[in-house]
């Protein structure tokens, strides 16, 4: 062999083991590439645990404001509803001064929560049920007259319950003047009985008894309108509002004063054949109203 061929021996030598060296820091470097990415993906995980944890608390925190908020309202409604109930007792303690009301068969007391929680006390104390307090014990003296009319203006028998009465008008213009329209008076500023309607235009009758109904119209400017008061599809009043000929308003009022049934319906149609012209004007100005009562 000569060296030329030794040398190249040498040389194929040299780099066969460079070549494993290079070979396995590679694989070295791949590891630890592999470590890296594996670590990255844990911290990304982390990361979105954190994220997670501080939504959670952000919205624990969110819940806890609105319990401390309905609490404290809470609160507030205790404290009202304590300062009213000591008025009751004050009332009841101011009663028993009366000699009328030391008997064991004590008047009715209702509290009213219907309208305003207990915000309203209706002391209810019947004519009759004096009349046989007084006269119970002939041996006791009782009431003087002074007393008994006083205890009568204080507390009246104004028991709400029993009576009926409502108010509505019109919130704008009503522009269908056709006939057989059903008008439609949507703002009730007195509705005791919960009769009337204010989505239908209809009053319902809560209770046999002797009614006062009565509507208002205004006719706009170049207008008339006609208006019938229906009682269970039968007209009993009729009305004409006429300011077609000028430019001002005109007015026509109804009133009908009867004897109704229980679930009888009351309400305000246009004419049944002859259509109106222009408009019914409501405004603040000239407010076109339906209203009744009950009378007995």
């Amino acid at each position: 062999m000569t060296f030329s061929h030794m040398c190249k021996y040498v040389v194929v030598l040299i780099i066969i083991l460079y070549s494993r060296k290079a070979h396995g820091q590679m694989q070295n470097s791949d590891g630890l590439l592999g470590t890296i990415k594996q670590q990255g993906e844990l911290l990304t995980s982390l990361k979105e645990k954190v994220d997670e944890l501080t939504r959670t608390v952000n919205e624990f925190r969110i819940k806890a404001k609105g319990q401390e908020k309905t609490i404290k309202e809470l609160s507030i409604k205790i404290e009202s509803q304590n300062s009213e109930i000591q008025v009751l007792h004050n009332i009841i303690n101011n009663m028993k001064e009366y000699p009328i009301f030391n008997s064991m068969n004590s008047p009715a007391i209702e509290v009213d929560n219907k309208r305003n929680g207990w915000s309203i006390a209706n002391v209810l104390i019947s004519s009759e049920w004096q009349k046989t307090q007084y006269h119970q014990n002939e041996n006791s003296k009782g009431p003087s007259s002074r007393e008994l009319r006083l205890l009568s203006q204080s507390f009246p028998d104004n028991d709400l319950h029993n009576q009926c009465a409502f108010y509505s008008y019109m919130s704008t213009d009503e522009h269908t003047l056709a006939p057989h329209h059903t008008l439609i008076f949507d703002v009730v500023k007195t509705n005791i009985g919960d009769s009337y309607n204010k989505y239908t235009g209809v009053f319902t009758v809560p209770a046999n008894g002797l009614y006062v109904i009565t509507w208002n119209i205004y006719s706009d400017a170049h207008s008339y309108a006609f208006s019938n008061l229906i009682i269970n599809q039968n007209i009993w009043n009729s009305a004409l509002a006429n300011s077609y000929d000028n430019g001002d308003r005109h007015a026509s009022t109804g009133i009908v004063v009867a004897h109704l049934n229980k679930d009888d319906v009351v309400f305000v149609k246009t004419h049944e054949t002859v259509s109106g012209v222009g408009n019914i004007e409501s405004s603040s100005d000239a407010r076109s109203t339906f209203s009744g009562w009950r009378l007995n």
